[in-house]
């Protein structure tokens, strides 16, 4: 996953828009939205269907502050919101907003080769808590905390 994010974070990621700029596709719309073209910074930041996977996770944990506003660039939002945290939560702020990134990214696939797209509830709790309980379970410190919130708030999210 940290492989993962440092090629979004670096622009490598195969998105639509990198396909047509390397003539592998004739256009480059959003695989989760369809109104804007596919570029990582859209993806995980600016698309319609993201900010709703990011609302519904972010409102049960009380989050809403970080909520990401447009096509930030993802560094610089990252970095940004990153000292918005105390030093403490950063290992928790990092590791969520991997798990959302890499839950989204997964989605994403889903609808480019042909899987029914999932809905943003569904991307919440199957991928993002799904895979952040199996983290905690692994002793992964940063989620441990969160483990106990995510089942008490699992209805709302």
């Amino acid at each position: 996953m940290k492989l993962f994010f440092w090629l979004a974070l670096h622009r490598r990621l195969w998105t639509s828009e990198r396909r047509k700029r390397h003539g592998l596709q004739n256009d480059d719309p959003c695989a989760l939205c369809d109104q804007a073209p596919e570029m990582g910074n859209h993806l995980f930041l600016g698309c319609v269907f993201t900010k709703q996977v990011w609302l519904a996770f972010l409102r049960p944990l009380q989050l809403l502050p970080l909520m990401p506003s447009g096509d930030d660039d993802l560094g610089e939002w990252w970095l940004h919101q990153r000292r918005r945290v105390d030093q403490a939560s950063r290992p928790l702020f990092d590791s969520l907003l991997l798990l959302v990134a890499w839950s989204v990214w997964k989605d994403r696939n889903c609808r480019v080769f042909g899987r029914p797209a999932s809905s943003v509830h569904t991307v919440v709790q199957a991928a993002i808590v799904k895979e952040g309980e199996d983290w905690a379970m692994a002793r992964f410190a940063p989620l441990a905390a969160l483990a106990q919130l995510w089942s008490q708030n699992s209805a709302a999210m």
